[in-house]
């Protein structure tokens, strides 16, 4: 039996199930908000009725999974197929033991049950018929067996302005419009937005940071790693030109599985700017562009020289200048140029 027959007989058992409680006590509708910015400007609220299939989803635990004849049989032939890795257990002193064939069971029925549940609501009806099923298993074994991990981050610019189509700074990061449809996606997909930025902040922001990374599975980018490189950048619009561009969030696009959410990784207060009655635009051009990826790579190849500490000290104090009235550009900037200059090659732009 291959391992797509396995998932088959196991998901037709699943919605058997569900089948049976959606009979006995009905599919439950809830009705959800949702604030939507159209790219006019501003935003309003939305509310509708949605079937509500993850609540059945809900009520089969793993353990009652689990003991189903038709997952054991599923784990099994994943397991022998090399489909699904063998998960690693530890005791309560963190010794790695090798886990029993129920505890298998136990830990890795959710990947057979989280495309089930996709296909449903994703055709919003308990009566999938194979081929949906196995769209949604497809797509879930390719992410669960991929030897890269890809990371999308976005990053709200505050008073930011340029005119022209998205331009990239470097390799695998560019400015692009803030749209009303980014914005509808990063609001209502994670709780408590207005705790990075608020929303009149949020709507009036125009521009973003937007990059698509991939790393290796087992060496997947941290959340440190993208906080560095979105202060080196901003830090890099900082000194090549006057302007009050400032960063107050980043946003991590997040897949587990077959679902996607953004998450917010803890904000850079030094990247903050004066309040926005205070602050002055940032008009960007783009034939600037290949100044402040100059201004970037110096940062970086300082940092990768490890002599990047007593500077970092000065490049936190201007950034955090930008809550102030008045910014040290000029020396800064020198520093800058002196220390990449001192390090090697770096010649700063003229």
């Amino acid at each position: 039996m291959t391992a797509d027959e396995a998932f088959l007989i196991f998901a037709n058992a699943v919605l058997q199930r569900v089948l049976a409680l959606a009979t006995s006590g009905g599919v439950p509708n809830v009705t959800q908000a949702a604030l939507i910015f159209p790219d006019g400007g501003g935003s309003r609220v939305i509310t509708y009725n949605t079937t509500a299939y993850w609540v059945l989803f809900q009520t089969i635990n793993d353990g009652a999974l689990a003991s189903m004849q038709e997952a054991a049989d599923a784990v099994r032939i994943h397991l022998d197929q090399g489909v699904l890795a063998q998960p690693v257990m530890s005791d309560s002193n963190g010794t790695i033991q090798d886990p029993t064939f129920e505890q298998q069971v136990q830990a890795l029925v959710g990947h057979l049950l989280a495309p089930v549940r996709d296909a449903v609501e994703r055709v919003n009806t308990l009566d999938v018929r194979p081929e949906q099923l196995l769209e949604s298993y497809w797509r879930h074994r390719d992410q669960l067996t991929a030897t890269q991990t890809p990371s999308e981050i976005l990053v709200p610019l505050l008073n930011f302005r340029m005119t022209g189509g998205p331009v990239r700074i470097i390799e695998s990061l560019e400015v692009a419009a803030f749209t009303g449809q980014d914005k509808t996606n990063v609001w209502n997909s994670m709780l408590s937005v207005d705790e990075q930025m608020p929303l009149r902040q949020f709507e009036q922001t125009q521009f973003k940071l937007f990059g698509s990374f991939i790393s290796p599975r087992t060496q997947p980018a941290s959340d440190n790693q993208f906080l560095t490189l979105v202060r080196d950048v901003v830090t890099a619009f900082r000194l090549v030109k006057p302007g009050d561009v400032g960063a107050p969030a980043v946003f991590r696009r997040i897949t587990n599985g077959l679902f996607t959410r953004w998450s917010s990784l803890s904000f850079l207060d030094d990247l903050r700017v004066r309040p926005m009655y205070r602050a002055a635009d940032y008009a960007f051009d783009s034939v600037e562009a290949s100044v402040v990826t100059d201004v970037i790579d110096k940062l970086q190849r300082i940092r990768r020289s490890h002599d990047i500490h007593g500077l970092e000290i000065g490049l936190r104090r201007f950034n955090q200048s930008y809550t102030r009235t008045k910014i040290p550009l000029a020396r800064t900037w020198r520093r800058v140029i002196s220390r990449d200059r001192a390090t090697g090659t770096g010649q700063g732009p003229t």
